[in-house]
């Protein structure tokens, strides 16, 4: 039976190397959560890790092979398997998060996590992807996600994955990242912020002087896209638009 859907960028890690350098990553604690678990490659390495799992899975052909291949620590209740969206479900509170990310959501992905509550969060993402989350101004990578990321997160690059650690094999390479909530954030509207963010980078071919109405001289002849992210959250929290 096939049990993964290409065009949706779901593909199953076949490497255990590379499930354990994930695994490896995190740190140690009472409780962890996984997202998107699919045949539970390293849902069985983090039982052997963490007394308390939570696992969250959309499909339900994958629900049912981890409730039988994982029964004993379900009935111990060491595994919790919940069947859902984890775009759409609440109420998810774990020490850390995991997870090997289906490309076309890992925006979103990044962006429910900003919302939460966690130590440290390792994900496994398309390499491009990553890099645009730690892209550095005036490349073409950067993009109104790297602020975003810069925002909320602190980032960190763990390894580069080739693409023939997953079946079916993907067109694409992967990177294993962590991600760290920011301590402080900011002292602006976190929504009115994303909102902003979204407008100047749609007009980041202008000058900021021809975008923002009371830009502030050092940055008039600029594009939004060669400021670095401390420069944009200086504007953002000066309230200069």
């Amino acid at each position: 039976m096939k049990l993964y859907t290409e065009k949706y960028g779901q593909v199953l890690l076949k490497d255990k190397n590379i499930a354990q350098i994930e695994i490896s990553s995190l740190d140690d604690g009472e409780s962890v959560l996984e997202i998107g678990p699919g045949e539970g490659v390293l849902t069985q390495f983090l039982l052997e890790k963490y007394p308390r799992v939570t696992v969250i899975e959309s499909d339900h052909r994958f629900v049912e092979i981890l409730r039988i291949k994982f029964f004993d620590y379900i009935e111990k209740g060491n595994l919790e398997v919940i069947h859902g969206d984890f775009l759409e479900y609440n109420g998810l509170i774990q020490d850390q998060i995991i997870g090997n990310v289906p490309y076309h959501i890992s925006s979103k992905i990044v962006q429910k996590l900003s919302t939460m509550q966690f130590n440290k969060a390792i994900l496994m993402l398309q390499s491009e992807f990553a890099s645009t989350l730690m892209a550095k101004p005036s490349t073409k990578e950067y993009t109104r996600m790297t602020v975003f990321t810069y925002l909320n997160f602190n980032v960190e690059l763990i390894k580069l994955v080739s693409r023939n650690s997953f079946s079916p094999v993907p067109g694409v390479d992967s990177a294993i990242i962590s991600l760290r909530n920011k301590s402080k954030f900011p002292d602006i509207d976190r929504n009115a912020a994303e909102v902003k963010l979204r407008e100047l980078f749609s007009q980041k071919r202008k000058k900021l002087k021809n975008v923002i109405e009371n830009c502030p001289t050092q940055f008039q002849d600029s594009r939004i896209d060669q400021l670095m992210p401390e420069e944009i959250m200086n504007l953002l929290q000066n309230r200069v638009f």
